[in-house]
């Protein structure tokens, strides 16, 4: 038994016009990305960048897929609490 759910992975995208463009041409697309400027940047914006430069039509999703098998992943940001909590009804000492 496999532990993937759902769809099957196709293995490639299509591109504005149609054409199929494999996963392993968006990887090296992705580490070309991660050679330049884009290196700081999360699966996101690389997504928003392939899409742009190659006109291949790549989700968020896709990209962040193809990022874990490259193990390129950045760690998350840990929120920042902007103001304490405080429990209602209840005074603080200073």
């Amino acid at each position: 038994m496999s532990k993937r759910k759902g769809r099957p992975v196709p293995g490639y995208s299509l591109t504005a016009h149609g054409e199929e463009v494999s996963d392993e041409q968006i990887k090296i697309w992705l580490l070309d990305l991660l050679e330049g400027e884009e290196f700081v940047y999360g699966y996101k914006f690389l997504a928003k960048c392939i899409r742009e430069r190659y006109h291949v039509r790549l989700n968020k999703k896709k990209a962040y897929r193809l990022c874990r098998e490259l193990g390129i992943l950045k760690k998350r940001r840990n929120p920042v609490q902007r103001h304490p909590r405080r429990l209602p009804g209840i005074t603080q000492k200073p």
